[in-house]
């Protein structure tokens, strides 16, 4: 059961991380194009 728990809240914070890094490329994206136009 612990180690259910500990599997469940690293995927968690795996999919909170890369959601974190996606926003992050997209607004670097967004800035990249201001600056292009």
């Amino acid at each position: 059961m612990l180690s259910y728990q500990c599997h469940l809240l690293i995927t968690i914070t795996l999919c909170k991380v890369f959601m974190v890094l996606r926003n992050q490329t997209q607004k670097s994206l967004e800035i990249t194009g201001k600056n292009d136009h």
